[in-house]
């Protein structure tokens, strides 16, 4: 079976959204994953009050045999209470420990990931009811849903506002320093996967917004379509590339109209496939400066053959074995990005087969890289130094020295070549040392894909590195 990386792999998991706080569940490293998007939108300034999605309000964990056994369950599916928070929607149910949650809504939960789908449509105020088993017996409940917990923090204030897109609202996280400003910010963007960026705690991405807001800046994070507390959006996996970054061109202009902005000190931050995105981004509507860290100058059909190269040997496959392999990607790859074939089609050849499900994650529908299909082929298309030529602003192009995922210092030092080319003197390249594709400390990629597999260790190993060399680039300017 062929097994590869593909990258961002830590910053492409999960959220589960029905615990107390969020958290995110790794996926295996011989499944990593990647990037972030873009396509046409209408949308406007102004947006309703978005009524908070709900959550659970417990802690919970998927079954085993061993549990089903213990708790004499006439079922194997369901998830299991572990601990109920006063006050939630948990409680308001009377759910216990050890009770086994089979509905919601008269929808079955399996999984996790079933009862996070099963809350994207329920908000707080929303009459809930669930099956369950207690003891062995069945039992339902019903109730009134109760809001997902919001962001606190005493050092600086939080505030949830939206934006409207075509007929629906975008939730807009913003950490805003006290006072009235106007504040330096800088507008957000994660990398590729559909996860929802509030509340999540000690997640790199969390920290990054906490600890640039305590040094003074407001940060502004703008949710992906169809994620968190969204309203009537497409879903995240049913967009192209240039949709998504119609989402954040919505938050952003919204961002340019809030009084405590600072609007000569406005920045953009692409992390990752994010990182492809700011540009483009930024050559719609014009910004001080954009920083962008972990990325590629590349074509995505380049990128990915190299990645390839790069990391596969590191993760322990044979050289020879890896040169097969690519040989095998190279006219799939090109069938795919360059010729635009779908994965149904591509799955018709029984050589490509075992690439697509194993490196490509194809899902059998039209998901890659759990995304849809389009979003990559719109990403092949994308002229990356277009929208840098186009886009007149300073720029920070910053790599870790242990990314593992954006592996190559050549690319970056490019891009910021690119960049003083079409505007002399106004990009800055800087390596990172002992820092990561997640922010975190590893001196090299080989030590990033190690520490990648010690559990918890990108929520414990955080560079602050990052912060200082934001703040003092923009300081500088």
């Amino acid at each position: 079976m062929t097994q590869a990386i593909i990258p961002n792999q830590f910053l492409g998991q999960t959220l589960v959204s029905s615990s107390r706080s969020p958290n995110f569940i790794p996926i295996p490293m011989k499944k990593l994953l990647l990037f972030t998007l873009l396509l046409l939108g209408v949308f406007w300034v102004q947006a309703q009050e978005i009524t908070r999605r709900a959550a659970l309000h417990a802690q919970i964990t998927e079954l085993n045999d061993s549990l089903i056994t213990a708790l004499k369950l006439p079922v194997n599916a369901g998830i299991m209470v572990v601990s109920v928070d006063a006050g939630g929607t948990a409680a308001a149910l009377k759910l216990s420990k050890n009770d086994v949650i089979v509905e919601v809504n008269k929808v079955p939960i399996r999984s996790r990931a079933e009862l996070r789908a099963a809350f994207k449509t329920i908000r707080s105020g929303d009459p809930i009811q669930v099956s369950f088993y207690r003891k062995a017996k069945l039992k339902k409940s019903d109730a009134i849903a109760k809001e997902a917990v919001r962001e606190q923090f005493a050092s600086y204030e939080t505030i949830y506002d939206a934006c409207s897109f075509s007929d629906g609202s975008i939730r807009m996280i913003i950490n805003k320093p006290k006072g009235t400003g106007p504040f330096p910010t800088i507008f957000f963007i994660p990398g590729y996967s559909c996860y929802s960026l509030d509340n999540i705690g000690q997640h790199p991405y969390g920290l990054i917004a906490q600890l640039l807001a305590e040094a003074g800046f407001v940060v502004i994070r703008t949710e992906k379509l169809g994620e968190g507390d969204n309203f009537n959006t497409p879903d995240c996996r049913a967009v192209g590339f240039y949709t998504e970054v119609d989402g954040f061109e919505a938050g952003l202009i919204k961002t340019k109209t809030l009084a405590y902005v600072d609007q000569a000190n406005l920045y953009i931050f692409g992390h990752s496939l994010g990182a492809m995105q700011a540009p483009l981004l930024a050559s719609r509507q014009s910004v001080k400066g954009v920083i962008v860290e972990g990325t590629s100058g590349d074509s995505w059909f380049e990128y990915i053959l190299a990645m390839f190269r790069f990391q596969n040997p590191i993760t322990g496959m044979d050289y020879a074995e890896n040169e097969d392999l690519i040989q095998t990607a190279t006219p799939l790859l090109y069938e795919y990005l360059v010729l635009k074939k779908t994965p149904a089609e591509l799955a018709k050849n029984e050589a490509y087969k075992d690439i697509l499900v194993n490196l490509m994650q194809y899902d059998g529908g039209d998901l890659i890289w759990d995304r849809h299909y389009s979003y990559w082929q719109e990403l092949q298309d994308f002229n990356q130094p277009e929208a840098w030529k186009m886009a007149d602003t300073y720029a920070l192009i910053l790599r870790g020295s242990g990314d593992f995922e954006a592996f190559s210092t050549e690319q970056h030092q490019a891009i910021a070549n690119l960049i003083n080319f079409y505007h002399p003197g106004k990009a800055d390249f800087l390596l990172l040392p002992n820092t990561d594709h997640a922010f975190c400390k590893s001196n090299t990629p080989e030590d990033s894909f190690l520490n990648g597999q010690v559990p918890g260790y990108h929520y414990t190993q955080f560079n602050p590195l990052i912060i200082q060399t934001i703040k003092d680039w923009i300081e500088m300017l």
